[in-house]
C-alpha cells in the first residue's frame, strides 16, 4: 500500500459551555447575611453534547445550606438527585469547594432538535437539557457594612483533564470569577 499525505480540516464538535451566576441577599447590618446563588448552564454549540458535566463553585464564604440545593432543567423541572453527587471540601488557601457532578446528563444548544440528537446520539430525552440551573443558599457570618465576596464558577465537560489550578489545555471549560459586594441601601 502506497503512502499518501492527506491535507483535511476534521472538525470536532465539542460543546462551547457557558456559566452565568447570579445571586440574591438579605443583608442587614449585623446579622448573618443568606445568600441564594444562582448558576445556569449551557451550551452554544449547535448539534454538540455536553457530557460527563462537572460544576465547580469555589467562594470565600462559608456554611452551604445543603438541604436548600435544587438542580432544574430549562423548564424549571427538577432533575433528579441520582442523577448528580455533591461534593464539599476546603482548599488549602481556606476556600470552600461546592462540587457536583452530574451522571448520564447531557447538555446541548437551545437551538438543535432535542428528538434527532438524542436518537442520532442513543442518548435518553429524558436526561437531555438545554439549560441546567443550580440554586442553593449559603450563610455569610458576621453582617459588616461592606465585604467583598470572591468566587470562581467552573464548568467543565466530556472528561477534559484540568490541572491543579483548574486549568484546562483543550479551551473546552470555561471559568468565571466574580466579585459580589454586599451593602446596604
Amino acid at each position: 500500500m502506497d503512502e499518501k499525505n492527506i491535507d483535511e480540516t476534521v472538525n470536532i464538535n465539542s460543546p462551547k459551555l457557558k456559566v452565568v451566576k447570579t445571586f440574591e441577599s438579605n443583608y442587614e447590618k449585623g446579622k448573618d447575611t443568606n445568600l441564594t446563588y444562582s448558576i445556569d448552564m449551557y451550551n452554544e454549540r449547535k448539534d454538540s453534547i455536553a457530557k460527563n458535566i462537572v460544576l465547580k463553585d469555589i467562594s470565600d464564604i462559608s456554611d452551604i445550606d445543603k438541604n436548600s440545593i435544587k438542580v432544574t432543567d430549562e423548564n424549571g423541572k427538577e432533575i433528579p438527585k441520582d442523577k448528580y453527587t455533591i461534593g464539599e471540601k476546603t482548599d488549602k488557601k481556606n476556600n470552600k469547594i461546592f462540587e457536583i457532578k452530574f451522571k448520564d446528563i447531557y447538555l446541548i444548544d437551545k437551538e438543535t432538535n432535542k428528538e434527532e440528537i438524542t436518537k442520532k446520539q442513543n442518548i435518553s430525552p429524558s436526561t437531555t437539557f438545554k439549560k441546567i440551573n443550580v440554586k442553593y443558599n449559603v450563610k455569610k457570618k458576621d453582617g459588616k457594612e461592606k465585604q467583598d465576596i470572591h468566587t470562581k464558577t467552573i464548568l467543565n465537560s466530556n472528561n477534559n483533564i484540568l490541572d491543579k489550578d483548574d486549568n484546562d489545555k483543550s479551551r473546552n471549560c470555561i471559568k468565571g470569577n466574580y466579585k459580589y459586594i454586599i451593602s446596604r441601601r
